[in-house]
């Protein structure tokens, strides 16, 4: 479980969470227990948690829209971003080279880098 003293942040303005994938394409798919799972849903899940620990430290959260192409999304990213602002992306892959949790990130603060590792740590963690 995610604790709110697990991330700590200065000077950013807002923080935006994506989901991989969307617009109909699921990411990974998994059974487990009789069960199926799929990347997207479980990204939205692990950035619902991540939403919260931010909003704690007094940080302005947003998700990038979803059911955007990934060249859409690129776009939007590029527009709405700012240099106070970070982006973090989640992945959970399940194949071939690309195994295991995943986080993307994006801003011009330096801090973007640092949060994205502390969550995929805390995120790995807790699985």
């Amino acid at each position: 479980m995610f604790k709110t003293n697990d991330i700590t942040l200065s000077n950013v303005a807002k923080c935006w969470l994506s989901a991989g994938h969307g617009h109909g394409d699921t990411g990974a798919v998994a059974t487990f227990a009789g069960r199926t799972y799929y990347e997207h849903t479980v990204a939205l899940g692990v950035l619902d948690r991540a939403k919260a620990i931010l909003e704690a430290q007094k940080v302005e959260v947003g998700f990038v829209p979803d059911g955007m192409t990934l060249s859409a999304r690129i776009q939007w990213v590029n527009k709405n971003v700012r240099n106070d602002s970070l982006l973090i992306e989640c992945h959970m892959n399940s194949g071939g080279d690309a195994a295991g949790a995943e986080m993307y990130f994006y801003g011009g603060n330096g801090e973007s880098q640092a949060l994205a590792e502390k969550f995929l740590k805390v995120y790995v963690k807790s699985t």
